[in-house]
């Protein structure tokens, strides 16, 4: 696969004669039928980012789908999906050869000479069931089905997706994986019921929940008196930096704020790097302006960076637009839901604004992706974006063919897939809360097969975000599974 069949590839789904005059019919076909022809255009250059390895950018603005640029590989990220539980990778199998078995020590004349062991001596494999927890939103659980629009829903249905698939594989390392699920949607009083029924149950980790449901009074400070580990979740607050039990499998809000400064330090051009940062009042953007006004602006680059703070329920974005017109902002940073984010293109546009770039912090709404005036701007996510389907990300869409994956779904996999990580290093010894904790612990550098961004769990997070941005009416993954990482 080479740059220029990407090219005449793209050029061929995107081309498409218009319809004859005043065939209103033929217009709406054409529409849908443009629109199918883009979003595969978008699935064909993320697919090639993952395949090559490399950074697949393709030029914003107006221009935002005629340019492809290969960039270079990124050495951490892996293409290979990762093989079943218990089942030797294709890598493995090609290198292993009978040398591969315990062989005797040299020893010095007259010494005894080390034991090998045998499968006699080995300690035997703990193939225990595997049991773990879940808390989220999610109504009707653990009896009646989880209603379709509660948030917890296709999270939930994703997990014991994961279930069915690693049980039928033969479990996680061997050990038949089971799934309790309880709600905590209600109050605190319901949410701390159910992490006390968790931890009643023996459950040995509680995985990809939704933690600001567990504030201290409503179960996490319980689970952590039990030592329960919290593996990955929502990554959606600031019990994730400092409960000591909880693993976050991906980036937290403070680093996908300065996650957006470097995104914008990357794209940004030599001469277009004044920036303007416009944030939702609250903790985050408390943060955010901190980080401004300390410098990490400069840090990647950018000058004249100013942060303009406003109302959740504020409607009327034109004098924020007005004052980054007057301050000759090439670049601008969005700290919003995706309909703030949607109304600030329609205001650009409005006013005739063109920043050169622009990044938001969000889960990838597809709404944001279909307005025309977003085309080419990125987002950072926690972990891998959802719409890469090659390589290591092949396996969540299989187990999730029958289910509307996103973001949050993105996040649950890569926790589930932390899980397993963490279970395989045990080697065969018994899988207990204590010591999962001390595993997760001993983690550096993890990548989860470039699914996440490089995990140091001795400490709370990461200090890398991934990126996705908008082509062809679609979010993309221009970078593949390359994160980009934050200044010291």
């Amino acid at each position: 696969m080479s740059e220029d069949w990407l090219r005449r590839r793209l050029e061929g789904l995107a081309s498409g004669g218009p319809p004859a005059p005043g065939d209103r019919v033929g217009a709406v076909l054409g529409r849908a039928r443009r629109r199918t022809q883009l979003r595969a255009a978008a699935a064909a250059v993320t697919a090639a980012a993952v395949v090559l390895g490399a950074t697949v950018l393709v030029s914003g603005g107006g221009a935002g789908e005629q340019g492809l640029v290969a960039a270079s590989p990124d050495p951490t990220a892996t293409s290979a999906e990762p093989a079943a539980s218990g089942t030797p990778s294709a890598t493995a199998t090609a290198t292993a050869t009978p040398t591969d078995e315990p062989q005797p020590a040299a020893t010095a004349p007259g010494a005894s000479p080390t034991p090998v062991p045998t499968d006699a001596t080995r300690p035997a494999r703990d193939t225990s069931v595997l049991r773990l927890g879940f808390i989220g939103d999610v109504p009707g659980a653990p009896s009646g089905p989880v209603p379709g629009d509660s948030d917890g829903a296709v999270p939930v249905a994703l997990l014991r997706a994961w279930v069915a698939d690693v049980n039928r594989a033969g479990g996680v390392d061997g050990r038949r994986v089971e799934l309790l699920v309880r709600d905590a949607s209600v109050d605190q009083g319901d949410r701390r019921r159910a992490a006390q029924e968790l931890v009643d149950a023996g459950v040995v980790a509680v995985v990809g929940s939704v933690l600001n449901r567990l504030s201290p009074d409503a179960g996490a400070t319980l689970l952590a008196e039990h030592g329960v580990p919290l593996v990955g979740g929502d990554l959606g607050t600031a019990d994730w930096r400092t409960n000591r039990l909880a693993f976050a499998q991906g980036a937290l809000v403070d680093e996908l704020a300065e996650g957006m400064l470097a995104v914008l330090g990357e794209a940004a051009s030599a001469d277009d790097r004044d920036a303007a940062v416009v944030c939702i009042d609250g903790t985050a953007c408390d943060t955010l302006q901190e980080g401004v006004e300390d410098g990490r602006g400069e840090a990647y680059g950018l000058r004249g960076t100013f942060v303009q703070r406003v109302g959740i329920s504020e409607t009327n974005y034109g004098p924020v637009v007005q004052r980054m017109k007057a301050a000759g902002t090439d670049v601008v940073a969005l700290q919003m839901a995706w309909q703030q984010a949607a109304s600030f293109a329609l205001e650009f546009e409005r006013q005739n604004f063109q920043p050169q770039q622009v990044v938001v912090q969000h889960d990838l709404a597809e709404e944001l992706a279909d307005e025309p005036e977003t085309a080419g701007w990125y987002a950072v996510q926690s972990v891998f974006p959802h719409v890469v389907r090659d390589g290591a990300a092949a396996r969540f869409h299989r187990v999730g063919a029958d289910l509307d994956l996103g973001a949050p779904e993105a996040r649950t996999w890569v926790a589930a897939l932390l899980l397993e990580r963490a279970v395989a290093e045990l080697d065969g010894a018994r899988a207990t809360r204590a010591a999962l904790v001390e595993v997760l612990r001993s983690l550096r550098g993890e990548r989860l097969g470039g699914l996440a961004p490089p995990l140091d769990l001795s400490g709370p997070t990461t200090r890398c975000v991934m990126v996705a941005r908008v082509a062809f009416g679609a979010w993309i993954a221009p970078q593949g599974l390359r994160p980009t990482c934050l200044a010291d």
